[in-house]
């Protein structure tokens, strides 16, 4: 006999685009579901008496032996024609979706639904919880110590300008292209922010392409989700492995200065993600 389970479904908003900043008010619905396992349901993200919003991004986070994704679909609150992309990581329980009106386009006031969700209930919570802790004590313990040191090279307060940053291997990609391929893109999309794009060498295998111009962490994060599901973009680079991040300008100069690309990644992550 399959077992009914009750679940709370848990939203974190890491990032929020808009021009009154700390508004958050982000309803899911429902919040509480009860099923049979393989029972599929819609769980709708919306906007409630939101003014001056230009985009969202989000992080909902789920237990992944319980549920899995099975969709997800962009609502009609901030339009028809917008930038948007998701991206689900079953294996973690990890759903990131971001959304934005493009450049030229004005704000939204009022209340709409943003994104709906479909999930499949694919186990009973009473046979995962056990498990899920003593990986989660044991992934907490393995983290701990590089998170620390990575806290106290960087400046948590991440406040103010920022740069998004390509490092790129020197040797085996075509580099003009890409550039031209970032040119082209800011002109399309982001002429109104007058984006600067600077080279130089990380180390003798490495290079930067470094962009400035984004005069707070919630532009430069609105860049950030667009570029990054522009995959054409990245063609010239070939099967190279690279990394692309965010950056304040201060903590930039530490950048600059350590060279460690794990240290800052480790700090990103547990600071922006």
């Amino acid at each position: 006999m399959l077992q009914k389970i009750k679940v709370i479904l848990l939203l974190t908003f890491v990032c929020l685009i808009a021009e009154n900043k700390g508004q958050s008010v982000y309803p899911i619905s429902p919040q509480v579901i009860s099923g049979e396992v393989g029972t599929e349901f819609i769980v709708d993200v919306a906007a409630k008496d939101v003014s001056n919003l230009f985009g969202v991004s989000f992080n909902m986070k789920f237990d992944s032996q319980i549920f899995e994704v099975v969709s997800v679909n962009k609502g009609d609150f901030l339009g028809s024609d917008v930038v948007f992309f998701q991206n689900t990581d079953n294996s973690q329980g990890i759903l990131s979706v971001g959304m934005s009106r493009k450049s030229g386009q004005g704000n939204v006031n009022g209340k709409g639904k943003l994104v709906s969700v479909k999930l499949k209930v694919k186990a009973s919570s009473s046979n995962t919880s056990s498990q899920k802790e003593k990986t989660d004590e044991s992934a907490d313990n393995q983290n701990t110590a590089k998170e620390d040191t990575a806290s106290k090279i960087y400046d948590n307060n991440i406040e103010g300008k920022h740069k998004f940053v390509f490092v790129i291997p020197q040797k085996g990609v075509d580099k003009k292209q890409f550039l031209d391929n970032i040119k082209n893109f800011n002109n399309s999309n982001y002429a109104d922010l007058k984006i600067e794009i600077k080279e130089s060498s990380l180390d003798n295998i490495r290079q930067l392409i470094t962009l400035s111009g984004f005069d707070d962490k919630e532009s430069a994060m609105r860049y950030f989700k667009t570029i990054v599901q522009n995959r054409d973009l990245y063609k010239p680079l070939g099967k190279a492995s690279y990394r692309n991040f965010l950056i304040s300008d201060k903590n930039y100069k530490i950048f600059l200065q350590d060279k460690n690309i794990k240290s800052y990644i480790d700090f990103y992550k547990q600071t922006y993600l």
